[in-house]
């Protein structure tokens, strides 16, 4: 009879281990699925605690690890695309590490339940989870970007930035876990309730926030192209294309741009492949189609700086033809981008301009650099309008996006993504998306355009964000040292 029991309760005990192994797979395969997506992590985490901290031999450890690499492995594989083979093979070590370092917390976690003491049970795993988003692997392990469509509950990376996130999706589940193996004990009930509902408590509030923000009555159309660089892309010659290439494309998108009511067109990374002499040439005649079109212009360059170092740049020109701004992007994508381009200085120009008799300040970066939320704090906190010209690709999917329209959220500002082989997208200071369009696959010729609110957040994060970088650390420390008193203490008895 105690055999059977024991083998039920293997059975059970698998079925949640691999239903969490489904969960953990689906926020890089169901950006569509709506609530399924966004509650992907919850549930995954709900599964592997549950598998983890009800383990009785070590060799389940070595089924867990298995399951968790596996989903890795096929959560993250198609980032990759048709790459080189030593590219796959590295990212398959790095696969392996991020597998490794994701099962950390488990192991901490099913330590100090063995030996901590009360509600700290609960914080372990979230606080693990912070130390490696933060200090170890970054974005693999930031679950704010699973909750963007969580309208709610991301309204509090508005006050608490975006670990505020991964803390509470890791809290609730460790929470619900330590309630249902200690039911019997009113007094860990009690913890494990008022732990609950300081988890679910941002959620309501973020709701209120939502439901009661503004919107724009009056947006501003703006325009965006692709460049001819992308058909070069597509069909490669002998030769990049030429200046008058790029000269024809530049003009036909201004001026339809221009004649389509459009007050900004900007371009998606790398637009216009042009020489350090052909650079002076296209940014003087976009100066002149400006003045002419009375349009502003945000150009994307793939160039080359006075050193004869490739750089990939933007140049802000005025509606009246007068050169604002430009900007090299600074963070560089590992490999891919390190030992072809020179990085910038880290400098976001900001540029105070009117349009439609309204006053805007717009500031810009590209791609990759809007993925780094503290990079973006050092942004003119009078920011109203923040244009990331980018360049995706289809097994990226929505994983950009979300980035950059979780650091708008947080920064209180409009993002206007306009994108190459991906979603391009605007969204105001809540979150909410007000244009969306795939431009995988469609005419790379084709103007295309979205009304963007003119809409300003002062969100507390940007003015406690130098405290809460800190306050997040001082709490993993505290942690810490709470495991080595447990530690310690074991080892006395």
């Amino acid at each position: 009879m105690m055999k059977s029991v024991g083998n039920k309760n293997r059975l059970v005990r698998a079925a949640v281990l691999t239903l969490g192994a489904v969960f953990c797979i689906l926020p890089g395969n169901g950006q569509e699925w709506g609530l399924v997506y966004c509650l992907s992590p919850w549930i995954w985490i709900l599964c592997f605690l549950f598998y983890t901290r009800t383990l009785e031999k070590k060799r389940e450890w070595l089924v867990f690890a298995v399951i968790l690499l596996a989903a890795y492995e096929v959560r993250y594989r198609h980032f990759m695309g048709d790459s080189a083979l030593s590219f796959l093979i590295a990212s398959d070590l790095l696969l392996v590490v991020l597998s490794i370092a994701a099962a950390i917390p488990f192991i901490l976690d099913r330590f100090y339940c063995r030996y901590g003491y009360g509600p700290l049970k609960v914080l372990m795993f979230p606080a693990a989870r912070i130390v490696l988003e933060r200090f170890i692997t970054g974005q693999q392990f930031n679950l704010s970007l699973t909750q963007f469509d969580n309208k709610w509950l991301i309204q509090s990376v508005s006050v608490f930035g975006d670990v505020i996130i991964t803390f509470i999706v890791s809290m609730v589940p460790s929470a619900v876990i330590f309630l249902v193996l200690n039911r019997e004990n009113r007094k860990a009930c009690r913890i494990g309730t008022i732990m609950l509902a300081a988890g679910i408590l941002p959620a309501i509030l973020g709701g209120i926030r939502f439901h009661t923000a503004p919107r724009t009555e009056k947006p501003i159309r703006m325009a965006y192209a692709s460049g001819p660089q992308k058909t070069y892309y597509e069909d490669p010659s002998d030769t990049d294309p030429g200046y008058a290439e790029n000269l024809a494309y530049l003009t036909r998108t201004v001026e339809e741009a221009a004649r389509s009511g459009a007050k900004l067109i900007a371009y998606s990374e790398e637009a216009y492949i042009v020489s350090a002499e052909e650079e002076k040439d296209i940014t003087e005649a976009a100066q002149a189609l400006a003045r002419e079109n009375d349009i502003y212009i945000l150009l994307s360059l793939d160039s080359e700086n006075k050193s004869g170092e490739f750089v990939n740049k933007a140049v802000f020109i005025g509606s009246e033809g007068e050169y604002l701004s430009d900007y090299t992007k600074t963070n560089l994508i590992p490999v891919v981008e390190t030992d072809e381009y020179t990085p910038g200085d880290g400098h976001i120009p900001s540029n105070r301009i009117t349009i439609d008799g309204r006053e805007l300040v717009i500031s810009y970066t590209i791609c990759y650099d809007a993925t780094f939320y503290k990079y973006l704090l050092t942004m003119d906190p009078e920011t109203d309008l923040f244009i990331n010209p980018s360049w995706d690709w289809d097994e990226i999917d929505d994983l950009n996006y979300r980035m950059q329209a979780i650091s708008a959220i947080e920064n209180g500002i409009v993002l206007f993504k306009p994108t190459v082989d991906g979603w391009s997208i605007v969204t105001d200071p809540y979150g909410r998306i007000t244009y969306k369009e795939n431009t995988i696959g469609t005419d790379y010729d084709q103007v295309h355009y979205a009304d963007v609110p003119a809409l300003k957040v002062n969100t507390m994060y940007r003015r406690i964000s130098r405290f809460l970088t800190p306050a997040w650390s001082i709490l993993a420390l505290v942690m810490l040292l709470e495991l080595f008193r447990a530690v310690i203490m074991k080892r006395k008895k």
